[in-house]
């Protein structure tokens, strides 16, 4: 299924309703068509990066240097931070710290 494009505004209205409104879950998705992970992954944005946070990055993967790449290895090895940790830290894939099986 193709990704949508929301507009800024499109969520902070649907944001607004179910913060303040009273909506459910089910009731935004019935009246707006957003998926409740879709709208908890807006709320976490929010809250992270302030409204801001809702503006829609490129979807291209994101490309990491030698040297971010060698600072998370190196945390994840000192066992001074969980991969969790790591992962948070770092904004890094999960997948690139599992091994392939």
């Amino acid at each position: 299924m193709p990704r949508k494009n929301y507009t800024i505004e499109f969520k902070q209205i649907v944001l607004d309703a179910y913060e303040h409104k009273g909506f459910s879950l089910r009731g935004i998705y019935q009246k707006y068509g957003v998926h409740h992970t879709t709208l908890m992954d807006w709320k976490k944005s929010v809250t992270k990066y302030g409204w801001k946070g809702l503006k829609r990055t490129s979807s291209k993967k994101k490309v990491y240097t030698k040297k971010v790449k060698l600072a998370a290895i190196s945390d994840y090895l000192s066992k001074h931070y969980s991969l969790k940790d790591v992962i948070k830290n770092t904004a890094y894939p999960v997948h690139l710290f599992c091994e392939s099986g």
